[in-house]
């Protein structure tokens, strides 16, 4: 499921706060995902008093960069889902698994237990350019 917007669009640089569905979009996964992200300590978050949940800017730019510091601050650089990579390839997503494991692929982990796994959109590019 990959968003028509880019992700500058998605995350608006200006907020200190985000929503949970803001995030949900850019990293592609469904809202509660987020929630239990955060349940879980992965992103500093409040509670509003009608209940919603909000997440600090920083606080999703520190979990990606706890993976790729060099990712951008604007949140302008893609996230790809394994699946993406892997149609983009023409492989299995389980090839995309292995190598990422195998440190062939630059990844960035982002939730708890196992995670997901994401690639930037630039780092790709690179890769194919090299083949």
């Amino acid at each position: 499921m990959t968003s028509p917007h880019p992700p500058s669009q998605i995350i608006p640089l200006n907020a200190e706060l985000l929503d949970i569905g803001d995030i949900a979009r850019f990293l592609q996964v469904n809202p509660k995902t987020v929630s239990r992200w955060c349940l879980a300590g992965c992103f500093e978050s409040i509670q509003t008093p009608n209940g919603k949940r909000r997440i600090r800017t920083n606080s999703l730019l520190a979990c990606i960069r706890e993976s790729d510091n060099s990712y951008p601050s604007d949140f302008s650089d893609p996230l790809l889902k394994v699946s993406e990579v892997a149609k983009k390839l023409g492989v299995r997503p389980k090839s995309i698994s292995n190598r990422i494991g195998e440190g062939g692929f630059p990844a960035i982990r982002i939730g708890v237990g196992k995670g997901l796994y994401y690639i930037r959109q630039s780092k790709l590019d690179e890769l194919l350019e090299q083949n």
